[in-house]
């Protein structure tokens, strides 16, 4: 076991029901398709339709759902730190070795899509019976009914579009080569946080612990990993909180990771180099508990 190896503790990880997720994603998939192709040969095409788009949205959720259960196994990114920087300054550090936020799995994301997909054509169907372009298809429906079917559709349309579009930008900056990824990024003087709407860089001296933290209540705590700081850091509260679930690498490799380089100043050093990079990846190694094909983090 590599020197300063820490597991973060069980209490707080959370847990996601995997097999049960996919095996309900697929069913509904099956009965999706069962139910649509016994609209259509009655020729009740736009119930045929309805129930694919339902089917779909609803069994790629729950297939994707399956999929975020997958336990964490990637090797830290290693990277130039101007890539995390936008390149608008000159990095404290040159090189970083990230710990990127997981993305959407691609069937949660396209059920996603289908989603706002199918708001937006409800939205426009809906406006067209308002204004009488097409006939309604219930003679009862109110012109109040097909406004607020109109908002309603709005709303979903506009909160689920923007859910849709962060979960692919997130894709498409982790998985495409010099593009800056979302996640936490160590280098040899600074602890950087990347998130979307958030920016944070901190330096090591400034850390004063690293510690656990389980936020919320006793049936639904949430993992986080608490950062205390110096007041000359800067930071409101002189506490930085950092999710402890949602990345592609092993939590206990950067809990170890955080926890191993605030406690000793003079292995920082090797942040930035193959040392640091031999030493994360042991981390990583023995979260995983598992043999692994040895790699050098790069990409």
């Amino acid at each position: 076991m590599t020197d300063g190896f820490e597991r973060y503790p069980e209490r707080g990880k959370k847990k996601y029901p995997t097999v049960q997720a996919m095996i309900v994603g697929i069913l509904i998939l099956a009965l999706g398709v069962y139910a649509s192709v016994g609209s259509a040969r009655e020729g009740e095409w736009l119930t045929a339709a309805g129930t694919v788009w339902l089917a779909l949205t609803l069994g790629l959720g729950g297939v994707g759902i399956g999929l975020m259960g997958r336990p964490a196994r990637a090797p830290f990114r290693f990277l130039n730190a101007v890539v995390m920087t936008r390149a608008e300054r000159a990095p404290v550090d040159s090189w970083v070795h990230v710990a990127p936020t997981k993305a959407l799995p691609w069937p949660l994301l396209l059920g996603n899509v289908l989603f706002t997909l199918g708001m937006c054509v409800g939205l426009v169907f809906a406006a067209l019976q308002l204004i009488g372009t097409i006939p309604r298809l219930n003679a009862e429906t109110t012109p109040a009914a097909l406004l607020i079917a109109i908002v309603a559709c709005l709303l979903f349309a506009v909160v689920s579009g923007a859910l849709a579009y962060l979960n692919v930008a997130r894709k498409w900056r982790n998985g495409r080569f010099g593009a800056r990824p979302s996640g936490v990024a160590l280098g040899e003087k600074t602890v950087s946080i990347r998130m979307p709407g958030r920016d944070s860089e901190i330096t090591w001296e400034y850390i004063r612990t690293v510690r656990p933290e389980i936020i919320g209540s006793h049936r639904r705590p949430t993992a986080a990993i608490r950062l205390e700081l110096d007041p000359a850091a800067g930071v409101p509260g002189n506490v930085q909180m950092l999710a402890a679930e949602g990345y592609t690498v092993p939590i206990d490799a950067l809990y170890s990771a955080l926890r191993w380089y605030a406690a000793h100043p003079g292995a920082r050093r090797e942040l930035g180099r193959t040392e640091g990079e031999r030493r994360i990846e042991g981390w990583r190694r023995d979260a995983l508990a598992v043999e692994v094909p040895q790699t050098s983090g790069r990409l």
